[in-house]
């Protein structure tokens, strides 16, 4: 049986080549002809997403004439993008903040209470 695949995979390159010799690059592909891009993307993440999440994410592809997954990698890289990511002073520079203008807030209600 190695040997019918041997053959097999020796005949299929021997026709490659020679179609690849003898083609125009002007005329269109043949159908079902997959065109991949060259590039050094070589990591895959793997998301579930469920059905109407998915119809909304083909949906966006579809609208920019994109295949999905390129589409999801724009979304999840534009969304890497953003100039700063919180960190925990961030949250306690906010939450100081927050208290400090709640701390004014309730000064504010006792004195109106007081002088009521």
């Amino acid at each position: 049986m190695s040997e019918n695949i041997a053959e097999l995979l020796a005949q299929e390159a021997t026709a490659a080549e020679a179609a690849e010799a003898h083609s125009d690059p002007s005329e269109p592909l043949p159908a079902g002809t997959k065109v991949t891009r060259g590039h050094d993307r070589s990591r895959v993440v793997n998301v579930r997403v469920n059905a109407d999440e998915y119809d909304r994410l083909a949906s966006y592809a579809e609208a920019r004439s994109l295949p999905v997954s390129t589409a999801v990698r724009a979304l999840l890289l534009a969304s890497l993008d953003v100039e700063h990511f919180p960190t925990v002073d961030d949250a306690a520079a906010d939450l100081r903040e927050a208290l400090d203008r709640l701390s004014r807030d309730v000064d504010d209600v006792r004195r109106r209470a007081l002088s009521a």
